[in-house]
């Protein structure tokens, strides 16, 4: 999941001429992980926001996509008891990975 939003903040970066970035946060909030990535491409418009998800829709070039990235990584992440969300702060948009934050238990490895 995370390799294909890095892969799509790839393809937006390249439509920039300058300035290209691509931001990789992670986050702690209560008992969840949030991995937002965040990049210099233009936002995602919000007039498709309830569609970027479905499958087959894609904002890609005709031959650049056939449109089931974001659909199959968000059932991905859903049958995992985690979400993929596509966020807005200000005038950038960005998608936000959540999981439940778990610690393995190994023998030995958290005993004082």
């Amino acid at each position: 999941v995370l390799l294909n939003l890095l892969n799509n903040a790839y393809d937006s970066v390249l439509k920039v001429d300058s300035n290209r970035w691509i931001e990789v946060k992670i986050v702690r909030k209560s008992n969840k992980v949030l991995i937002k990535v965040f990049d210099s491409g233009a936002a995602v418009d919000k007039k498709i926001k309830d569609k970027i998800f479905e499958p087959f829709f894609t904002t890609k070039d005709i031959g650049q996509g056939i449109g089931l990235g974001l659909s199959i990584s968000r059932d991905i992440m859903i049958k995992n008891n985690g979400d993929l969300r596509l966020e807005y702060r200000e005038k950038i948009s960005y998608f936000e990975i959540e999981l439940d934050e778990f610690l393995p238990e190994i023998d030995g490895c958290f005993n004082d």
